[in-house]
């Protein structure tokens, strides 16, 4: 998920913006997308694990996990 104005293409090689890049600057930024992903899901997981702890009904906990999904963009 690219959350900036960065544009990649592919027409018989990589573009970023237009301009010729080399696979690894494209994983770079791929990379560094993957990464920011993970940090929100496992945000997301820790959040759920509290929520799981406490006796909650199964929409309660099921309205909760969606607002905390919400809040961090999911």
């Amino acid at each position: 998920m690219l959350k900036t104005i960065e544009k990649i293409t592919y027409c018989n090689k990589f573009r970023l913006n237009g301009e010729l890049v080399t696979i690894e600057q494209i994983s770079e930024i791929y990379e560094g997308c993957r990464e920011a992903e993970l940090n929100i899901w496992e945000q997301y997981e820790r959040q759920k694990a509290k929520l799981l702890e406490e006796s909650l009904t199964f929409e309660r906990c099921k309205s909760v996990c969606r607002q905390i999904a919400k809040i961090l963009g999911a």
